[in-house]
């Protein structure tokens, strides 16, 4: 899953102390139970937070020196799992505005199917959607300009609003694919193996309801047989063409 800091929202300052605090507690929560869905979970950002004012005269770092009983270890650890090694945006000409601010995050966020994380400094910010302009080759070219919406995630709500999207994925093992016993394809990954290639799975062509993968040389395909519930089985007939596009991947 693609998730990308909303720099915009922190372009502004949470109203007093209090509520910076809850609110982050609120996006940690958020963060901590997709970290659960997706274990190579990361933010994605170009921004540094290390010197954010959240409130005026209160830092992003001095969270980490509040006692346990205002924010809690455990909430102090995920922030400083998620907040001090980002994957890095490969930025380039191209725009989002917003209310005024002009964001190349956000460019990036739509170019790429992604999902804004937002730090609620304004009610607007805890939305379910963006609806901001895209501007392919920069605001200097406005010709070049057309309406985006974009998903947001501030509050654990959001996860299921958007799972399929994001997209959450849930392994169920299929009996017929039982190795030595099954009348189907054998899957001969364990239930927490299969898992972590479902997540890394890829649509295999125009349905969405077949993806596939490839693990240690070999290829799997996973079908999902109810909402965001897929089997899978190692698939040694899978055409070519599909073979070739996850070679292309390692």
């Amino acid at each position: 899953m693609l998730i990308i800091l909303n720099d915009i929202a922190l372009k502004f300052k949470f109203p007093d102390k209090h509520i910076a605090i809850r609110k982050m507690k609120e996006l940690l929560d958020l963060i901590i139970e997709l970290k659960r869905e997706d274990v190579n979970f990361r933010i994605s950002t170009n921004s540094d937070l290390k010197d954010m004012e959240l409130v005026d005269g209160y830092y992003f770092s001095q969270l980490f020196h509040e006692p346990q009983s205002v924010f809690g270890r455990n909430y102090q650890t995920a922030l400083k799992t998620f907040f001090t090694k980002y994957r890095r945006c490969e930025l380039d000409q191209s725009e989002a505005e917003y209310s005024g601010i002009y964001s190349r995050q956000w460019a990036y966020t739509y170019k790429n199917n992604g999902n804004l994380l937002s730090f609620q400094t304004k009610d607007e910010f805890a939305g379910d959607f963006f609806v901001c302009r895209y501007y392919a080759e920069g605001k200097n070219k406005p010709e070049l300009c057309e309406n985006a919406t974009i998903r947001n995630l501030a509050v654990k709500e959001h996860i299921n609003i958007h799972r399929h999207e994001l997209p959450i994925r849930k392994y169920e093992f299929n009996p017929k694919h039982k190795v030595n016993s099954g009348w189907g394809t054998e899957m001969d990954l364990s239930d927490e193996t299969a898992q972590a290639v479902l997540n890394k799975a890829i649509p295999a062509e125009s349905d969405p309801k077949h993806l596939i993968a490839k693990y240690h040389g070999k290829y799997y395909s996973f079908r999902c047989h109810w909402d965001i519930y897929y089997h899978g089985y190692w698939d040694n007939t899978m055409p070519e063409n599909l073979k070739h596009r996850l070679d292309g991947l390692e």
